[in-house]
């Protein structure tokens, strides 16, 4: 039982070794190799002042059966003077599935102040089937 053991041990080991060395005798000319590149750890800050969204309200058709169309955005930027922003709203339903989402792009000129602004969703909701909304603001270098 003990040479049995040993024996399969030693040939698990040889086919592993196989195997590294076979890994490393594989070659690619670098054409061959998508690029890619990273930067490490970067401290991202919030490009709204404070961190906050001071309000969120829904966007709806003016006739019934008054389904959503978008998500108006009430925040503060944290910096201004020609700066562009995306908001982005994705409104989920109660398992967290993607209903509606969309985009607004803003430019901040001057300084910063509370604004609202207006995210048209890709497709209209109803509004019982809507349990969260994610407000995603992003600056653009």
């Amino acid at each position: 039982m003990k040479t049995a053991l040993a024996v399969a041990g030693m040939v698990a080991a040889l086919a592993l070794l196989a195997t590294v060395l076979y890994a490393v005798a594989i070659t690619l000319p670098s054409a061959s190799v998508p690029e890619i590149g990273g930067t490490g750890q970067v401290d991202v800050e919030c490009p709204v002042s404070g961190c906050q969204i001071a309000r969120v309200d829904w966007l709806r058709d003016s006739s019934a059966p008054y389904y959503v169309t978008g998500v108006a955005v009430t925040w503060t930027p944290a910096t201004g003077g020609g700066v562009y922003y995306v908001v982005h709203a994705i409104i989920r339903d109660n398992d967290g599935n993607i209903l509606a989402s969309g985009g607004a792009t803003v430019t901040v000129s001057g300084s910063p102040s509370e604004i609202t602004t207006n995210v048209n969703v890709d497709s209209v909701v109803n509004p019982k089937d809507i349990y969260k909304v994610e407000i995603l603001i992003m600056e653009i270098i």
